[in-house]
């Protein structure tokens, strides 16, 4: 069992002690530099979950992997890398998000290539390996055979088990994301300060024409947020979401949710994409 825990939302440390304290196997940490993510391992002596940072480069992996290895002897257990076709939020300029949305997006084979020549000098002082997981624009089971042809241990999948009986997401969210497909993603602005990849609900129409009234109280969710500044309460637009509101919810989605076509289960998905995989071997 694992946890992904968000640098960005305020209740950050506390929500990584309290996993840890539970037993996870392992903590997956994004929306920001996880700098300080071994030291909160480290209050939880008990636990020996694997602590690993999501990136989108080498730059991040190469930074992250310098100061755990300076401040704390200890380097990731592993890592996550997400491409710009990733949904959600995006560890991309806005710029090359929109290059991406716009069918040109930075090469998942180049970033990997570049996130495991930033780790080779921590795997070869700890003379371990540091597995990389792709996520992003995987596109089942031929890509992940693919990147893992060129280094990847494995691919993160996530937009495709929305559209799954066992998903927690309201019928409608499935409904909306199977009836949106791909002709209705975007680029948007985030309160978190990230750009990020959504349906173009009405919500996200309000933002992009800045009609959108802003929140009127503040529930403290996020540590670099401009609270009541904020054009729209991201708490808010993704509970939203999750209910099935298509006028003020926030449904953040891959680049390819165009390719899910139907309801499904976990299991006929895991089938689908070890099928893939297998048949490209």
């Amino acid at each position: 069992v694992a946890v992904n825990a968000m640098v960005a939302t305020a209740q950050y440390a506390d929500s990584v002690r309290t996993a840890l304290r539970a037993g996870v196997d392992a903590v997956v940490s994004g929306a920001g530099l996880p700098l300080q993510l071994p030291a909160l391992a480290a209050e939880v002596p008990e636990s020996a979950a694997a602590l690993a940072p999501i990136v989108s480069g080498g730059r991040a992996a190469a930074l992250i992997a310098k100061v755990w290895d300076k401040r704390y002897r200890r380097v990731p257990d592993f890592v996550v890398l997400e491409g710009p076709l990733a949904g959600g939020h995006l560890g991309f300029s806005p710029d090359e998000a929109k290059e991406a949305q716009a069918g040109r997006p930075v090469s998942l084979s180049a970033l990997l290539r570049d996130v495991r020549e930033a780790l080779a000098p921590f795997r070869e002082k700890y003379r371990r390996d540091i597995p990389v997981f792709v996520a992003g624009g995987v596109n089942g089971g031929r890509d992940m055979a693919r990147c893992m042809d060129e280094g990847a241990a494995g691919a993160q999948f996530a937009t495709r088990f929305i559209a799954t009986e066992e998903c927690d997401a309201s019928e409608d969210y499935k409904k909306i994301l199977l009836r949106e497909k791909g002709n209705n993603v975007t680029i948007v602005k985030s309160p978190v300060g990230m750009p990020g990849r959504a349906l173009r609900s009405p919500l996200v129409r309000r933002v992009e024409e800045e009609t959108q009234p802003g929140p009127e109280r503040c529930v403290g969710c996020l540590t670099p947020c401009g609270k009541l500044e904020s054009p729209y309460c991201i708490f808010q637009a993704l509970i939203a979401a999750w209910r099935g509101d298509w006028e003020n919810g926030l449904f953040f989605c891959g680049a390819n949710v165009g390719q899910v076509e139907r309801m499904s289960t976990v299991g006929e998905q895991m089938d689908l994409i070890m099928t893939e995989w297998r048949a490209a071997q």
